[in-house]
């Protein structure tokens, strides 16, 4: 009776294997498309820079890059299985959708969050780990709505498509919005330090904006109706009225007690202290999509 457990129990894991192996090897290949993608439209000589310059600060925004596609493929990867043709199907058409998706995020951080200065010249030229933190944060975002808008798995990919682009670009405007909302409830401009290379405010700012991603991930589904799209904004709010009460008492009275954070990071440049505030970011957004 064992011997046949144990054999029915192998016969099974065999299966798993099976079914999982080529979705495996397919986001490895789309791991490989990114790479091949990101070479061709960067500005710069990417392995130059990361294994010959020894630039640190690329190397953490190509990292939130990647990451960020493979947060989107746990859509797929973490969903109810369809058969392996069609969960095959969504690895490969959702996996370069996440890619097309990082990189027009890295254009919009460019131009609306980040507007004040180039991105490219203080990831090259200055080095800037500050600016590459913020971008870690929206590549990160970016990820975590386009898994919240494919994790209900249909086998109609438009619709699925269709989701996932409306909530993608609803989620660029959030993120857009949350930057000003951001500059409201910061005591120092980050625009200016982050340019000025404080990497401390690069880390916070970043920090706020994977936490926003987050909740507007949770808030991202497979449902259009008035109804899915008007929880979505109002998670939204909800959600930026909670992050902006992290600061002001998880931070000061839980992780940071007896220090202003706020000039932790612009006076002192304190990384510890962005750190601090990152995980309290974290805390708040990831309590408040699991329990509220």
């Amino acid at each position: 009776m064992q011997d046949l457990s144990f054999a029915a129990f192998f016969e099974q894991f065999i299966r798993a294997i099976g079914s999982g192996l080529p979705l495996f090897m397919g986001t490895l290949i789309l791991l490989w498309m990114a790479r091949f993608i990101r070479e061709r439209t960067s500005t710069y000589n990417e392995n130059k820079q990361l294994f010959v310059k020894d630039n640190h600060a690329v190397g953490i925004a190509v990292a939130g890059y990647y990451i960020g596609i493979l947060i989107a493929l746990t859509g797929v990867l973490a969903g109810p299985s369809l058969g392996l043709k069609i969960d095959m199907r969504d690895c490969a058409v959702y996996g370069i959708l996440a890619i097309l998706f990082q990189n027009i995020a890295g254009w919009s951080a460019d131009k609306f969050i980040l507007k004040a200065f180039n991105i490219d010249d203080e990831l090259i030229r200055d080095k800037n780990k500050g600016t590459a933190w913020t971008l870690f944060g929206i590549y990160f975002a970016t990820g975590m709505v386009v898994r919240g808008s494919i994790m209900g798995g249909t086998s109609e990919i438009v619709p699925g498509l269709v989701s996932a682009l409306v909530y993608f670009i609803l989620s660029q405007l959030v993120l857009i919005l949350s930057s000003y909302f951001y500059r409201l409830i910061t005591a120092y401009d980050f625009h200016k330090e982050i340019e000025e290379d404080n990497i401390a405010a690069g880390l916070a700012f970043g920090g706020f904006l994977a936490a926003v991603g987050v909740i507007i991930g949770h808030a991202s589904g497979d449902s259009l109706t008035f109804f899915d799209i008007a929880m979505f904004f109002s998670w939204t709010i909800i959600g930026l009225l909670f992050l902006w009460g992290t600061e002001m008492i998880v931070v000061k009275y839980i992780l940071v007690p007896g220090h202003n954070v706020s000039k932790e990071i612009k006076e002192d440049r304190n990384e510890n202290a962005s750190w601090m505030l990152v995980v309290g970011y974290q805390a708040v957004a990831w309590v408040f999509v699991l329990a509220v």
